[in-house]
């Protein structure tokens, strides 16, 4: 999507360099730009340390401070060129294609709607229409990393964010300023602390014109301002972790990382005309790619984006709708419960709302959401705000699962791709197969769950039966729920058989596939279900039941979702 385009970033603090790093694996050419003593206050997860040390490096992005003559030379190494330009003189001489203004000054300094094609600002200032085309939205909640592409982002509240959002465990005896650490007065700042350090209630972390700054409390010193920088009274020049994890002081914060998927959603909007999913057909499969029988050209991304567009929290709640239902949420959670470990890096494919994320989190991993529909990520970060597994996020990405080229090779533990997104892929599952494959480590572990034909049969046969038995045809021959195989459908998605998906995965590279039903015995028992699940010895002892039977090789096609563990070769 920004494959060569270049981008001007104003700033180059710990927000900024969340955009900036994303902004780059995306493919575009970023350049930035910083005054000539920033006062950035998390400056080791910040490229703006690149002005006082000359070249920084944040989770694999590195700025170098040059002149405007050696920006094309910085580019081709493939790092960051960093500029003291806090007149933005480059505009005079440079042009991009868009400009994103991330200097958080609560306030616009001089940015124009006609800086650039599509000008985009972060926070609190900005208009959008009036001095930029979008606005990204900065306040913690649960519209955190929102494009506003007509108005302005809520009003800067003069608050800190929360201690869980900052990285820090919160502490209801704390009020959640006293991780903040100000400047009593103007003056130069002169430090005393390192940030890393571990600091103690009381002690001397700077002082400012011989007045001393001290710490209300025990923890890691996660920022602090350069030494010598001249600094206002009452500005930020400091910050204190509670956790106490010292590794954390130079990672981008989960603020910084939706903020940056903001930005990025942005630029495909305006990329798209200001609409959103209003694209039409998917682009044509790559070159190389064969077109599978049955399925040409039947992948329609705008579609399913709608579609879960309108579908919004009835996603949430289908999981937990009946005990059927419970049943299936009950054997995918086991599935990843088993091979997702604490500290694993996961990407999520089509999470919508956030109810196996939140399993995740249980787990102790860290995840990454992409998904296709707008609607959901934003559900996805409401309901991570409000059931408080927000922090296990790293980032949310408005992606299609077939181009997962905004990630590295090999920078993800394990994949989950439960619900069915390789279901709406069609003719693309190759793509989005070997996609997935890429971005895994070696003996890495994609989970997918896939619509099942004959599970499908299974539990919805009274409907089934009273179709048109050419039409029937049709859709268990290929599997495709589509207009072309039934005129009258409203879903879309290709239903798999357990063999066909195990074929598949191994035909992609992947190894050691094990694989399950979402549920074999209770699709039809709805009535006795309820009843049973009042029952807490009866429930359990069918749970475990069912869950032995899914695993059993005549039983994989009967539940309304196969279910599948795969391994990339070590």
């Amino acid at each position: 999507m920004l494959e060569r385009k270049n981008i001007l970033v104003l700033g180059a603090g710990d927000l900024a360099t969340g955009v900036i790093r994303r902004l780059r694996i995306a493919g575009a050419r970023v350049v930035a730009t910083e005054l000539a003593a920033p006062v950035t206050v998390r400056r080791l997860a910040s490229l703006s340390e690149a002005v006082w040390s000359g070249r920084h490096t944040v989770e694999g992005a590195t700025a170098v401070r040059c002149s405007h003559g050696e920006i094309d030379a910085v580019l081709a190494a493939g790092e960051i060129p960093l500029l003291v330009d806090p007149d933005r003189s480059i505009l005079r001489t440079r042009g991009f294609d868009v400009l994103v203004d991330a200097r958080m000054a609560k306030a616009n300094l001089g940015t124009r709607i006609s800086d650039a094609p599509a000008v985009i600002g972060i926070g609190p200032g900005f208009t959008a229409g009036s001095d930029c085309h979008a606005v990204i939205e900065t306040l913690q909640g649960a519209g955190m990393g929102k494009v506003i592409l007509k108005g302005q982002a809520a009003a800067d509240t003069g608050e800190p964010c929360s201690l869980s959002l900052a990285g820090a465990a919160p502490d209801p005896g704390l009020p959640a300023d006293l991780r903040v650490l100000r400047s009593p007065v103007s003056g130069t700042l002169h430090a005393i602390a390192e940030i890393g350090d571990i600091v103690e209630p009381g002690a001397a972390v700077a002082e400012v014109e011989g007045i001393p700054v001290v710490s209300a409390f025990k923890g890691v010193l996660r920022g602090l301002v350069h030494d010598g920088v001249k600094v206002p009274k009452g500005l930020k020049i400091g910050e204190v972790d509670l956790t106490g994890k010292v590794g954390r002081c130079a990672r981008v914060s989960e603020k910084a990382n939706a903020v940056a998927g903001g930005v990025l959603e942005a630029c495909f909007l305006l990329q798209s005309g200001g609409k959103r999913d209003n694209r039409g057909d998917a682009a044509a499969p790559a070159a190389g790619t064969r077109d599978l029988p049955g399925m040409s050209r039947l992948y329609d991304r705008g579609w399913v984006s709608a579609f879960f567009d309108a579908y919004a929290e009835k996603e949430w709640k289908r999981l937990e709708a009946s005990p059927t239902e419970e049943v299936k949420l009950h054997v995918h959670r086991l599935f990843l419960e088993k091979r997702v470990r604490r500290g694993d890096r996961v990407l999520e494919l089509g999470p919508g709302p956030g109810r196996f994320t939140e399993v995740l989190a249980c787990i102790g991993a860290e995840v990454t959401a992409v998904d296709v529909s707008p609607v959901q990520l934003d559900l996805h970060r409401r309901y991570a705000l409000e059931r408080g597994f927000e922090s296990a996020v790293r980032a949310r990405h408005l992606l299609d699962m077939c181009d997962l080229s905004t990630f590295p090779s090999e920078s993800f533990d394990a994949v989950v791709c439960f619900g069915g997104p390789l279901s709406y892929v069609f003719e693309r599952r190759r793509e989005a197969l070997a996609e997935i494959l890429r971005v895994l480590v070696p003996g890495g572990c994609a989970l997918v769950s896939v619509m099942s034909t004959w599970g499908a049969v299974h539990e919805y046969l009274d409907e089934v039966i009273d179709l048109p038995q050419a039409e029937n045809a049709g859709i268990i021959s290929t599997g495709n729920l589509h207009p072309s195989t039934y005129s009258k459908c409203t879903h879309r998605c290709h239903m798999f058989r357990a063999s066909e998906l195990q074929a598949v995965l191994e035909e992609a590279g992947f190894e050691d596939v094990v694989m399950s039903a979402s549920n074999c015995l209770t699709p039809v028992w709805r009535e006795r279900l309820a009843e049973v699940r009042k029952d807490p010895s009866k429930w359990s002892g069918l749970l475990g039941m069912e869950t032995e039977a899914c695993m059993e090789h005549g039983c994989l096609d009967l539940g309304t979702h196969v279910i599948a563990a795969a391994r990339r070769p070590a």
